[in-house]
C-alpha cells in the first residue's frame, strides 16, 4: 500500500505540474495573441461557432483594407488617364519633351566648364598685369 501511495503522489505531482504548464502556455497565448482569446470568449458566450466569427473578422478586414488602399487605386486610375491623354495629345501635333537626368547633367557640366574657364582667364589676366 505504500508502494501505490507513492505511485499515486507521483501522479499528483505530475498532473500539478502539467497543469501548471498547460495553465501558463494558455496565458501566454492568450497575452501573445489576445484578439483570439477574446474571439474565443465572444464565440462562447454567444453561442456563435469560431469558424463564423473567423469568416466575419475576415470579411471586415478585407472590407477596411479596400476602404483604405481606394484613394491609391483613385490616384492610379487618375494617373492612367493622364498618361492616355498625354499619348493623345502626340498625334495632335504637340510636342512633349522627355529630357533625360544625363542630359541635364551634361549641359550643367558644360556650363560648369565654361566659367571655370573664363574664370581662369580672368586669374591669368590678372596674373599678367600684377606681375
Amino acid at each position: 500500500m505504500c508502494e501505490e501511495q507513492k505511485i499515486e503522489a507521483t501522479r499528483t505531482s505530475m498532473r500539478s505540474t502539467l497543469a501548471s504548464l498547460a495553465g501558463s502556455s494558455m496565458s501566454g497565448a492568450a497575452k501573445a495573441a489576445p484578439g483570439a482569446a477574446v474571439g474565443a470568449g465572444a464565440a462562447e458566450l454567444f453561442s456563435i461557432p469560431v469558424q463564423d466569427l473567423i469568416t466575419w473578422g475576415t470579411l471586415l478586414y478585407i472590407v477596411a483594407m479596400l476602404f483604405y488602399s481606394a484613394p491609391k487605386c483613385v490616384e492610379t486610375v487618375r494617373y492612367f488617364i493622364a498618361l492616355w491623354r498625354s499619348e493623345r495629345t502626340k498625334q495632335t501635333g504637340i510636342v512633349i519633351a522627355n529630357v533625360k537626368d544625363h542630359d541635364l547633367t551634361e549641359k550643367i557640366l558644360e556650363l560648369e566648364i565654361q566659367r571655370l574657364k573664363a574664370e581662369n582667364e580672368r586669374l591669368k589676366r590678372e596674373a599678367a598685369n600684377g606681375s
